[in-house]
């Protein structure tokens, strides 16, 4: 949108789209706080003490001392299985779709730059490489990141798979890096916050220190 619909993105993105943007995250926030109040209100004592002992096996926590929601799909009343399923279910919807739209705007993205790469000039084409690189790799990571220790740690025991300890701890390692990886990984790809980096640690890249000499050299000569 910035690089082809300029004026179209100043005349209705701001600031109507920023709202907008803003309303969807809070919109967001709200079904995942419905959602988890719809599980919590149902036997919680019940449901949590199936889970006491090896809860403390694996934590070291008694899960009734602690604010924890859990889903079980057998071995429980039919109300609360129902209960699971439609959690699950909606939070499922979410989170696929999210990834999805991510999705599809990398995809457009990345479609409307090659129709547009025979008539760039060599300046715009490095900086669509790099934008086409940034936009697989922040759709790369919060798949990794968010959506796959989610979804296994959902769906596994439907199929009665323990994924144990190490895959609890994967996930909470991923979902606990991803703030800090996510902008690492964009600041990696793009030369140009790379180079700022590297700046506010006191290292000059030897190619932009050179075109500035020759810059002041023409200049002086000049």
């Amino acid at each position: 949108m910035t690089l082809f619909c300029h004026n179209f993105l100043e005349r209705y993105f701001l600031p109507h789209g920023i709202v907008v943007s803003v309303i969807y995250c809070l919109g967001l926030m709200s079904l995942w706080t419905f959602i988890a109040g719809f599980l919590s209100r149902k036997n919680r004592v019940e449901r949590l003490s199936y889970i006491q002992e090896s809860f403390k096996d694996y934590f070291g926590r008694d899960p009734l001392e602690i604010n924890i929601i859990i889903v079980q799909y057998k071995e429980a009343t039919e109300d609360f299985i129902e209960a699971s399923w439609i959690g699950i279910g909606l939070l499922s919807v979410v989170s696929i779709a999210s990834l999805l739209f991510i999705v599809l705007i990398a995809y457009f993205t990345l479609a409307e730059l090659t129709k547009r790469a025979g008539i760039m000039s060599e300046s715009t084409k490095r900086q669509q490489n790099q934008l086409m690189k940034a936009l697989i790799v922040q759709t790369i990571t919060p798949t990794i990141a968010c959506f796959s220790p989610c979804f296994f740690s959902w769906y596994l025991p439907v199929f009665g798979i323990d994924g144990g300890e190490l895959l609890q701890l994967i996930s909470a390692v991923e979902m606990s890096a991803f703030p800090f990886f996510d902008p690492l990984s964009t600041i990696l790809v793009l030369p140009v916050l790379r180079r700022q980096i590297k700046k506010v640690f006191g290292y000059q890249d030897p190619s932009t220190t050179n075109i500035i000499v020759q810059n002041r050299v023409q200049t002086s000569c000049l």
